[in-house]
């Protein structure tokens, strides 16, 4: 399976075969920034990682704010910028969270389950070497010569929504990738309450929340791939409480 990690459609295919699709436990990440330095290095502030999988929805959630003592002279009035129009967080440093990399890492670490190496990860196709760095970053020393393997949440969603046809139908009609992507930025569960960060939640700022994002990206995919493989959506765990499906609109690609 390791093998396969470098190449989603056989790491799929790899499942489907070996596992099952239903079974087979993802992983998507998002992370939030205070800024970056004009080398390009980003600084995190908030990471969060879901595990999910088609038969059980939501399995487990990390999440975590991150600090430090103080931002470069030079980021300072970017992040202030940044934070007001997006993730509101407080700036170092006065910031929330752990400043501990390697307390994080084992922390990650261990979420992750890594004994060889490090699962796939998914994220938004706009960060993934954004993530990349922060994770890089953060990981340093603790990942030695294990690869970081992330690509984006569209190319995960397309592939399991062709498994799941194929699983149904012994075919596919899911077009592309795009036509996941547009699923994903109609995001919506974006108002979804209660999935967020206490901070966020308590500040409505779920669009921005790092564990809201990848909620929401888990539910996404369950509410559009369960239907073929024949399993219940489970409210809080495949999609949102409250979430009345529409089947019939499940089907209209562009």
């Amino acid at each position: 399976m390791a093998n396969c990690y470098r190449n989603l459609p056989c790491f799929i295919e790899c499942i489907y075969l070996l596992a099952g699709l239903d079974k087979e436990e993802f992983y998507v990440v998002s992370m939030v920034y205070f800024g970056h330095t004009v080398e390009g290095t980003y600084i995190p502030a908030e990471l969060s990682v879901v595990k999910f999988n088609l038969k059980c929805g939501v399995i487990d959630q990390f999440h975590i704010h991150v600090s430090c003592e103080k931002l470069p002279l030079a980021v300072a009035h970017q992040a202030k910028e940044h934070a007001l129009n997006t993730h509101g967080l407080p700036l170092p440093p006065y910031a929330l969270g752990v400043a501990n990399y390697d307390a994080i890492s084992s922390n990650l670490l261990t979420f992750l389950q890594v004994k060889e190496e490090i699962p796939p990860l998914f994220t938004d196709v706009k960060q993934v070497s954004i993530v990349k760095n922060m994770l890089t970053t953060i990981l340093g020393h603790h990942i030695k010569n294990k690869p970081l393997h992330i690509s984006s949440v569209a190319d995960l969603f397309f592939e399991m929504k062709q498994g799941a046809e194929m699983h149904m139908m012994s075919m596919t009609v899911f077009p592309s990738v795009k036509a996941a992507q547009e699923i994903l930025d109609k995001d919506e569960f974006y108002d979804t309450r209660n999935i967020c960060c206490e901070y966020h939640e308590a500040l409505s700022l779920h669009d921005e929340c790092a564990l809201s994002k990848c909620m929401r990206w888990a539910y996404t995919i369950s509410a559009n791939c369960c239907l073929e493989m024949t399993i219940d959506l489970i409210p809080g765990r495949h999609v949102p409480f409250g979430f009345v499906d529409r089947p019939h609109l499940r089907h209209r690609y562009s």
